[in-house]
């Protein structure tokens, strides 16, 4: 099972990212640290920019790239009105980029771009003998977009290792049992920093993984945790 919390920015637009990487490397400084980093470009219909148009009808066209997965991009459609309905395909993590400029040049009629976010220099640690693993780093408006460096917030990733199938789906009891869980995960794991983790915990089930850094095979990617990304970074 994982989650994905984005924290806002602390007073002052303040990134927390490093008090929580500077946390993990005390109390578990036998662990190593693994690069962690993502972009993540999102578009619009553009239609759904007209005034008076219904914004609850709005469709999005996500591009997005993570470290875990070094091999592939996911690209994914909503449906109109209905961001839980998509067309998902994956392409190799180098055709991204052009990929991403042909909808914003040759597809700009149909498709608005609406945000471009990376993830840098963020960090992946085993924690508990490798049953969880947490990843942390700031998002920021990428370096080609209106803005950039601005900071959006802190992505704070949780894996827990388990015994679920990629296709079991749960209930809405037991969503909500595994985001009660995580969350308290989450303060227990950070406690002390004075860091909240009262935003919303999005998770999902997901495949048997080990829980170690390029767990995930290039054969296989996680569309579960591509969507707990593309979820989090529609909100």
């Amino acid at each position: 099972m994982r989650s994905v919390i984005l924290l806002p920015p602390a007073p002052g637009n303040v990134a927390i990212s490093a008090k929580l990487i500077a946390h993990l490397s005390r109390h578990y400084p036998t662990q190593e640290h693994h690069p962690f980093h993502l972009e993540h470009r999102l578009f619009s219909d553009t239609s759904s920019q007209l005034p008076g148009s219904d914004v609850k009808q709005r469709c999005y066209t996500h591009v997005l790239n993570l470290s875990h997965h070094p091999h592939h991009a996911f690209v994914s459609s909503t449906k109109a009105g209905n961001a839980n309905e998509s067309s998902t395909i994956t392409i190799p993590a180098s055709s991204a980029e052009p990929f991403a400029g042909l909808i914003s040049t040759k597809l700009q009629p149909a498709w608005y771009p609406r945000q471009m976010l990376s993830l840098e220099k963020g960090v992946c640690v085993s924690i508990d003998e490798k049953s969880l693993i947490v990843c942390v780093g700031d998002a920021r408006a990428s370096a080609r977009s209106q803005g950039a460096g601005a900071l959006r917030g802190t992505i704070v990733e949780l894996f827990r290792r388990e015994d679920i199938t990629s296709d079991a789906s749960a209930a809405p009891d037991d969503a909500a049992e595994d985001e009660a869980w995580m969350q308290s995960a989450l303060e227990d794991l950070f406690k002390g920093t004075g860091v909240s983790f009262n935003a919303k915990v999005i998770t999902s089930r997901t495949r048997p993984r080990r829980p170690v850094e390029g767990a995930e095979t290039k054969d296989e990617p996680d569309w579960s945790l591509a969507k707990l990304y593309m979820a989090v970074f529609t909100r």
